[in-house]
């Protein structure tokens, strides 16, 4: 099954007085006021291109090259390069004439240090574009390299700089490069939001970052790449995915739209979960 989304880009606000600031209206008890709060709502459609299917990563140089000239690819240091993966994205960038710089030192829990390196060689290079290729780590990583690479233009900065730990942290704007995510697994679901988490070993604080400016351009989900991943490595994110839908669905923050969503997120969890498990290369589960 393959197929390309274009999501809408509409912030819906739905309910009766949504005009009012629903916690300044007179007290009722909190039942009530959580069933208003489920009824009354505002809900930021995703603003990601999604591109599914088996050999979705034969699109990603085409998808890049409408967003720039010079493209820095974001990877993990082994599996991506080892599954043969890395070097296909490169071919498919390069065969659309772009200029493409490979920064592979991305860890498990990025730290601030690994983030500021990536930008600094995007700089270096003139890069337009990030891409992020693998799991969470990477694309995380990708979206806060394009914020400081993007900022440090006007002047030098880190991704620290932005950290809402600091008294006065930089805003994210416009400035950020754009991102493509083109992720690896199925858990952390980095590919289609708008936040990002960096560790300061330093600090010992490991803070979330968030702006509508670093929502990936485009995410790119190959089914060629996702039946790759081990037994242990599909179970745990396909736990992480259920545990992430619950979290949501049982959100104070919830209502109907990301409920709709969740119900049948937990359907498909544990429809093809086991299956995905046993057989890896069952394309459907």
């Amino acid at each position: 099954m393959n197929f390309e989304y274009l999501l809408p880009r509409t912030e819906l606000m739905s309910g009766k007085g949504v005009l009012e600031n629903i916690e300044d209206r007179v007290s009722k008890s909190s039942h009530k006021l959580q069933m208003e709060k489920k009824m009354t709502f505002r809900y930021l459609f995703p603003r990601t291109n999604l591109i599914f299917g088996e050999g979705a990563l034969e699109s990603l140089g085409k998808e890049t090259r409408k967003l720039g000239k010079s493209v820095l690819l974001v990877t993990g240091r082994k599996s991506m390069q080892r599954l043969g993966f890395l070097d296909k994205a490169r071919k498919y960038l390069e065969q659309e004439g772009l200029k493409v710089f490979h920064y592979g030192k991305v860890e498990p829990n990025p730290t601030v240090d690994i983030v500021d390196e990536g930008a600094k060689l995007a700089l270096q290079n003139q890069c337009e574009v990030i891409v992020g290729m693998g799991g969470g780590s990477a694309m995380d990583s990708a979206k806060v390299i394009a914020v400081v690479a993007g900022h440090s233009k006007s002047s030098p900065c880190s991704i620290w700089d932005f950290s809402v730990t600091q008294d006065e942290p930089l805003s994210i704007t416009e400035a950020t490069l754009p991102v493509i995510a083109v992720t690896s697994t199925s858990g952390t679901g980095s590919h289609v939001t708008r936040y990002a988490v960096i560790s300061n070993p330093e600090t010992c604080e490991k803070p979330g970052f968030g702006s509508e400016y670093m929502y990936p351009r485009v995410s790119i989900v190959d089914l060629n790449i996702a039946k790759n991943m081990s037994p242990e490595l599909t179970a745990r994110t396909g736990f992480d995915t259920l545990a992430h839908v619950l979290e949501a669905f049982v959100s104070r923050e919830g209502n109907p739209i990301v409920d709709s969503y969740c119900l049948k997120a937990i359907e498909l969890v544990f429809s093809y979960l086991p299956a995905a498990y046993r057989e890896g290369d069952n394309i459907e589960a």
